[in-house]
């Protein structure tokens, strides 16, 4: 059962979680495997590495202290790893962010089936970032979006000072890192940590750490192009 080995994967990486959410989990991943058959969320359909490079790696970002207060998820897809501070961090005030409108309403609509609490926003983060929601979160988080430079220039704009932007990579993140320096410091944003951790099929993942020490300057972000062709 799924459910089992939701709770037995996190407890070999140090975290409890009850049986009702291990429970809410595997009914999420029934449902976005249902909608899988009609709308393209996840190339991964196969029930064990769903858990491992959906559920388990999401749920581990929970563990951490920075996840707390106004939370978005930039470029959520099928809901990861935002569905993971709906279940286990419910008290925090959590938005999904998502370009593609349909992907959001099947995410939105399985999230009411199980009772979830989020708000949704179809929009592109380099837009909301110039306007409305500019400096308006705690914490930003994100997963296999977009190159770290592009990401940060995408994300540190939606930070109040003292949030934090994390980061969600793969292990050979170093030179990644490394290039993206320049555009963390431009942004307001500060190196924080690296937490590197292992799933529980032996793969490495590090989560980048990026706190917000000063205003974003009101020139960025920049449009998508040119984040796209030109990043910092």
């Amino acid at each position: 059962m799924s459910a089992d080995r939701i709770i037995d994967e996190l407890k070999e990486m140090g975290i409890s979680i009850t049986s009702e959410e291990a429970n809410i989990f595997e009914r999420y991943r029934e449902e976005i495997l249902e909608v899988n058959r009609f709308l393209n969320l996840t190339s991964i359909r196969d029930s064990g590495e769903f858990v491992t490079k959906h559920i388990t790696d999401s749920a581990f970002l929970c563990s951490l202290e920075e996840v707390a207060g106004k939370v978005i998820d930039v470029g959520t897809g099928g809901g990861f790893p935002g569905v993971a501070v709906a279940v286990l961090k419910p008290e925090c005030e959590l938005t999904l962010l998502d370009s593609t409108g349909k992907k959001l309403r099947a995410v939105e609509k399985i999230f009411s089936e199980l009772g979830l609490k989020a708000s949704f926003l179809t929009a592109r983060a380099e837009d909301i970032g110039r306007r409305d929601y500019r400096e308006r979160f705690d914490t930003v988080i994100s997963r296999a979006v977009a190159d770290l430079p592009k990401l940060a220039e995408y994300c540190i704009p939606l930070l109040s000072a003292g949030g934090y932007m994390l980061a969600m990579k793969g292990p050979s993140y170093g030179e990644e890192l490394e290039r993206s320096m320049s555009a963390i410091n431009i942004l307001g944003g500060k190196l924080a940590g690296c937490k590197e951790y292992m799933l529980g099929d032996g793969s490495g993942r590090c989560i980048i750490k990026i706190r917000k020490i000063k205003d974003t300057p009101e020139t960025y972000p920049r449009s998508g192009n040119l984040i796209k062709n030109k990043p910092l």
